[in-house]
C-alpha cells in the first residue's frame, strides 16, 4: 500500500495484492479530496490492468445543517451498476437511504430511520422500508435504555401493522468485570424462538456462547473461545442432544499470527477426537 498527499491536500492510495509468484493479483486505487467530502475508488479484481468497478462518493453539506451523500458504482464501460443516496438531518436523528440496486436510475427502496430522545434517557428508533410506489415493506422499532444495557426491538416483517417478532438483549455487568448478555427472540404470542447467552471475561480473553436454537429452554450448542498468553486462540464447539449429552464437538487452535490452524473433530460425541487437520500458511 502506497499513499501520496498532493499539494492541494488530497490523498491518493494504491493497494496492490500479489500472487505467490510475484505477479499482481489485484489493485485498488483510492483518491480522497482534501476536505474528505468526495472520494473515488477504482478496483481491478483480477490484476489484468483493467478496473472492473469505479465507485464514487460525494457528500454535500446543506445550508440547513443536514448532509447528503451520493454513492455510485460504475462498470468498466462507464455504465451505472448501482447507487445509493443518503440524507442525514442536522441533528443526526433522521436518516434517509434510497437504493438503486440494479443501476437503472430508479430508486427501488427507501429506508427512513427516525430516532426520538425520550425523557427517561432512553432512545427509540423507528425504521420504515418503502417500495418505489411508497408502500411500506417492513417496519421496526428499537428502544435502547439510558445506560445502553437493554435493547428491545419490535419487528413487523410483512408491514401488516402488527409486530411479528420481538428481540430483547440484556447485558449484566458483574462485580468481577465480566459481562453476560442474554438475547432472545420471541413471536407475537410470547413464544421464545431462540435464545443466546454470551459471557465475556474482564480481560476479554475468554468468551462463552450458549445457544438455544429452537427456544425449548435447553442449550443446543456451546462455543468457548480462549486466547492464551502466547496469543494462541482455542475455540471449542460442542453440539448437545436434548438430554444434555454430547452429540459432537470440535476444537480449533489458531496460532497468534494466524498462519497455523489445527482442527480436532469428535463426530460421534464419545469424547475422542477421531480426526486432526493441520493447515499451514507460508508467506513467501
Amino acid at each position: 500500500t502506497h499513499t501520496v498527499e498532493a499539494v492541494d491536500g488530497s490523498m491518493s492510495t494504491v493497494a496492490t495484492g500479489f500472487h505467490a509468484d510475484g505477479s499482481v493479483a489485484a489493485v485498488q486505487e483510492t483518491d480522497v479530496s482534501a476536505n474528505g467530502l468526495s472520494s473515488s475508488t477504482r478496483t481491478d479484481l483480477d490484476g489484468d490492468g483493467v478496473f472492473e468497478t469505479v465507485t464514487t462518493q460525494t457528500t454535500t453539506l446543506n445550508s440547513d445543517g443536514s448532509r447528503s451523500a451520493l454513492s455510485e458504482a460504475h462498470n468498466t464501460d462507464g455504465s451505472l451498476r448501482s447507487q445509493s443516496a443518503t440524507t442525514v438531518s442536522d441533528d443526526g436523528l433522521v436518516t434517509t437511504v434510497q437504493t438503486d440496486a440494479d443501476g437503472d436510475g430508479t430508486f427501488e427502496q427507501e429506508a427512513i430511520a427516525t430516532t426520538v430522545l425520550n425523557a427517561n434517557g432512553s432512545t427509540t428508533e423507528t425504521v420504515e422500508t418503502r417500495a418505489e410506489n411508497g408502500e411500506v415493506l417492513s417496519r421496526s422499532e428499537t428502544v435502547v435504555s439510558d445506560d445502553g444495557l437493554t435493547t428491545i426491538t419490535h419487528l413487523d416483517q410483512d408491514a401488516d401493522g402488527a409486530f411479528d417478532l420481538i428481540s430483547t438483549s440484556d447485558m449484566v455487568l458483574k462485580d468481577d468485570g465480566s459481562t453476560t448478555t442474554t438475547t432472545s427472540l420471541e413471536d407475537a404470542g410470547g413464544q421464545v424462538r431462540e435464545r443466546q447467552i454470551v459471557t465475556i471475561s474482564d480481560d476479554r480473553r475468554s468468551v462463552t456462547t450458549l445457544t438455544d436454537i429452537d427456544g425449548d429452554g435447553l442449550t443446543d450448542q456451546s462455543v468457548i473461545r480462549i486466547i492464551a498468553d502466547d496469543g494462541t486462540v482455542t475455540t471449542t464447539t460442542q453440539n448437545l442432544a436434548t438430554d444434555g449429552s454430547l452429540h459432537a464437538q470440535s476444537r480449533v487452535e489458531t496460532s497468534d499470527d494466524g498462519l497455523e490452524t489445527n482442527r480436532h473433530d469428535d463426530r460421534d460425541g464419545d469424547g475422542v477426537f477421531e480426526t486432526t487437520t493441520t493447515e499451514l500458511t507460508t508467506l513467501n
